[in-house]
C-alpha cells in the first residue's frame, strides 16, 4: 500500500503520520510529493492520496492507475473532482469532528483581537505611545454565527462565557442543536439579513458550496452596523473579496478577522490588508491536538482499506 502526501504544508504532521503508519501498519510505504515536479507525474503507482489544500483534478485521478482512496487531511473537499473519482470508483473521505475546537478558539482570538484593536495597539507600542487605542468589551455584545455546526457551537459556548448574546443560523433546523446555554436566536438561511443587521460580530463557519460561494457581498455588508466586525474561519470565497475591500475602505464595517482567503497563500501587500484586517495564515484548524485526531482517522481508514472493511466518513460531494 503506497501513500503519497500532497503538497508542502504541515510537514510536522506528515512526518508524524509517516512514523505512525510505519509503526502501526505493516506493508505501507509513505512518500512525499516532490514539489519540483507536477503531482500528475508522481501518482502512477499510488494507492492513497492525502491532499492538504491541493486541487486533485481528473488528470491526477486518471493518472493514478492504482488509486483506491483520496483522504483529505482535514475536512474541506472542494478541491477534489468527485465526478472523476466516482467514475473510477475511488473512495473520497475526510475527518470531520477533528478540528472544531481549534477553529472555535481561533475565531474567538480574532474576535478579541478586533475588539481590543490589536493592529493599532501593536503600532502604538512600537511607536512608544501609551494609552492608545481604546478597545471595547465583549459583554453584552451580539455575536452572529453563520453555520451552527460543531465549530459554530463551540464558538458560541466560549462567547457565552464572556457574556455575549448569541444569534445563529443553521442550514437545517430540523437537526437537534445541543448548546448547553440559551441562544437568543436560532434561525435558518433565510434569516441571514437579520443576523447581519443585529450583530456586533459576525463569524462564518459554513462549508464552501455553490450555495455559500459569494454569500456575503456588498449588499450583505451594507446591512451590518458601521461598528461591526466580520470573521471568516471557513473558506475565503464565501465573502466576495472586492465587496469586503470596499466595505472596509469606506468604513461600512469596522474591520475583519480572516484565516482563509481567495488565493492561498494570499499576497500580504494586497490593498485589502492595509485596512483594519487581522490575518492568520490558514491555521485556525491546525493545532497539535487536532492534527493528532486527523492522523488517527486517516490511519484507521487506511487500516480498513487494507483489510477490506467499510471506511469511515466516505463523502460523495464537497
Amino acid at each position: 500500500m503506497k501513500v503519497i502526501w500532497c503538497g508542502d504544508g504541515w510537514r510536522r504532521a506528515a512526518e508524524k503520520l509517516r512514523l505512525r503508519l510505519e509503526n502501526e501498519l505493516s506493508g505501507v510505504s509513505f512518500i512525499y510529493q516532490d514539489s519540483t515536479r507536477p503531482l500528475v507525474e508522481q501518482v502512477k503507482d499510488v494507492d492513497v492520496l492525502i491532499p492538504t489544500m491541493e486541487q486533485i483534478d481528473a488528470q491526477i485521478i486518471n493518472a493514478a492507475t492504482r488509486l483506491k482512496l483520496i483522504h483529505q487531511f482535514g475536512v474541506g473537499l472542494e478541491g477534489v473532482d468527485f465526478e472523476a473519482a466516482s467514475a473510477r470508483q475511488i473512495l473520497v473521505a475526510n475527518t470531520p469532528g477533528t478540528n472544531h475546537q481549534s477553529v472555535a478558539e481561533a475565531a474567538f482570538f480574532l474576535i478579541l483581537a478586533l475588539a481590543k484593536r490589536f493592529n493599532e495597539a501593536r503600532d502604538s507600542f512600537q511607536a512608544r505611545r501609551l494609552g492608545w487605542p481604546i478597545g471595547t468589551e465583549l459583554e453584552g455584545k451580539t455575536l452572529g454565527i453563520i453555520g451552527f455546526g460543531q465549530s459554530g457551537t463551540d464558538l458560541a459556548r466560549r462567547a457565552a462565557a464572556f457574556g455575549m448574546k448569541i444569534f445563529a443560523i443553521k442550514r437545517q433546523l430540523s437537526s437537534i442543536v445541543k448548546c448547553g446555554f440559551k441562544l437568543k436566536f436560532l434561525g435558518e438561511k433565510t434569516d441571514l439579513d437579520f443576523i447581519l443587521k443585529n450583530s456586533d460580530f459576525v463569524s462564518i463557519h459554513a462549508p464552501l458550496t455553490p450555495e455559500t460561494r459569494g454569500l456575503i457581498g456588498e449588499r450583505e455588508l451594507r446591512l451590518m452596523k458601521p461598528t461591526a466586525f466580520i470573521i471568516n474561519v471557513a473558506r475565503g470565497p464565501i465573502i466576495q473579496k472586492d465587496a469586503l475591500y470596499f466595505a472596509l475602505k469606506n468604513k461600512i464595517i469596522a474591520g475583519a478577522g480572516l484565516d482563509v482567503y481567495w488565493n492561498e497563500p494570499e499576497d500580504p501587500d494586497d490593498p485589502l490588508f492595509k485596512e483594519n484586517v487581522i490575518s492568520l495564515p490558514h491555521v485556525a484548524g491546525s493545532t497539535v491536538e487536532s492534527h493528532d485526531r486527523i492522523i488517527s482517522g486517516i490511519i484507521e481508514n487506511i487500516r480498513r482499506l487494507m483489510s477490506g472493511e467499510p471506511l469511515l466518513n466516505v463523502q460523495t460531494g464537497p
